[in-house]
């Protein structure tokens, strides 16, 4: 099925389970009413086949028969051969008199492996300029790479490179995760404030591109968006996505530096654990990185300073929606959050709250900005340790008097009125 025709299956079965109407769901399609009224009908009928176009795996009307396709693939190959698809249609319109779009015949040869696409030139580039002032852009990016060579474990390097200056901030970590990303920002945002926008790559952990939208967010047209998306949104920060690796190549040549100057420096401190790397990072090597490659800005710093009353805590941490049970309970990544009952007079049964799971680790429960106060559950114990356990495993062997080791003695049969004694 293809985007649309999932999305007209979401909004049927929303329907049929009677959470919105038939004229809802036209307006959330984009159809007449009388259309959806036909669909619905088929769907309730088919089923999700319903919903999927007639046409879906049959010839067009418009194509050509195999035989006039492998008629002009013979002229094409006698008389045209080193010939490219425009040229060929033209002589042939022209000579044979055969009328045929050049992009089928494309088509076509390349389906029978008879041409080969020439390869374009490459495309030029140019070095984008810095940009004037500190706090315009800051790309974002992590580095795998052996840090501590054979001395400790495997490491990942997030830096976030302000554009203006080159000043670098970075940390260690065991891998380039939305945690990890959230962290190493939230401290840049603590010692130099909010940026304007962040350049980043295609990573799952910036961009969705591994799933179609929810159904939630199909009714509420919305695009799909990551942990690390939505809380840069709340934060007013720009997410702009490199759509190659030269495109934010200064952050790719300041992987290059570190992986030179810091692998050696670190093995000349004798370094050999994460808490070691990121100590060093902080009280040492940044500040001497600043003073030797850094550089002198055309204008002012425009970072923004964190609003008073804006947590970073809150934002830069992990939400997502889940429905109260009617015990009162919140089903999360495999726990069961149980709601106090202090909340009673809320009536929280079958409302949606927001579950916020924070770098540390905690989680707290929100309804409408109020926190509610919870416990977690502990784990219900699985069916196997409730299977009996047999100690007995002596055979057993029926006596002779057992019905098993008697005789077979067969009951008279009835023919009517008359009884047959069988011997």
């Amino acid at each position: 099925m293809s985007r649309k025709e999932r999305n007209r299956l979401e909004v049927f079965g929303r329907v049929k389970s009677r959470h919105i109407t038939q004229l809802k769901a036209s307006e959330l399609l984009g159809l007449s009413y009388r259309q959806v009224l036909r669909m619905y009908q088929r769907y309730m009928k088919e089923g999700a086949c319903g919903l999927v176009h007639k046409l879906r795996g049959r010839d067009s009307n418009r194509g050509r028969s195999l035989v006039e396709r492998e008629k002009i693939l013979s002229i094409y190959q006698e008389h045209y051969g080193d010939f490219g698809p425009t040229l060929a249609c033209e002589q042939m319109g022209e000579r044979q008199r055969v009328a045929i779009d050049h992009e089928t015949l494309r088509r076509w040869l390349v389906k029978a492996g008879v041409w080969k696409g020439v390869r374009k030139r490459q495309k030029h580039r140019s070095r984008r300029e810095r940009m004037a002032h500190p706090g315009e852009l800051v790309q974002l990016d992590g580095s795998q790479h052996a840090w501590l060579e054979d001395r400790g474990p495997g490491m990942s390097l997030i830096e976030l490179v302000e554009d203006a200056t080159g000043i670098t901030y970075g940390r260690f970590y065991r891998e380039e995760t939305t945690e990890a990303v959230m962290d190493c920002f939230g401290r840049y945002v603590g010692q130099h404030g909010l940026p304007r926008a962040l350049y980043v790559d295609q990573d799952s952990i910036y961009v969705v591109n591994n799933r179609e939208a929810t159904a939630a967010e199909v009714l509420e047209h919305r695009e799909p968006i990551t942990q690390f998306g939505r809380a840069a949104a709340e934060l007013s920060v720009k997410i702009v996505v490199a759509n190659s690796p030269q495109a934010k190549g200064r952050v790719e040549r300041v992987h290059g530096t570190q992986q030179d100057r810091l692998v050696k420096l670190l093995r000349l401190e004798k370094i050999s654990t994460m808490e070691g790397a990121n100590e060093y990072l902080e009280k040492r090597y940044w500040s001497d990185y600043h003073v030797r490659f850094g550089r002198r800005a055309l204008g002012a710093d425009i970072h923004r300073q964190l609003p008073a009353k804006m947590d970073l805590r809150q934002i830069l941490c992990f939400k997502e929606e889940r429905t109260v049970g009617r015990d009162w309970c919140v089903c999360y990544q495999k726990r069961v959050l149980q709601i106090g009952s202090k909340h009673q007079s809320l009536a929280l049964a079958w409302q949606r709250v927001e579950v916020r799971e924070h770098l540390d680790g905690t989680i707290e429960l929100y309804y409408r900005g109020r926190v509610l106060a919870h416990y977690e559950l502990p784990a219900r114990p699985t069916g196997g340790q409730w299977r009996p356990v047999f100690q007995n495993n002596k055979v057993y062997r029926p006596p002779a008097e057992h019905p098993y080791k008697r005789g077979y003695v067969a009951p008279p049969a009835q023919h009517g009125n008359v009884t047959v004694l069988m011997s």
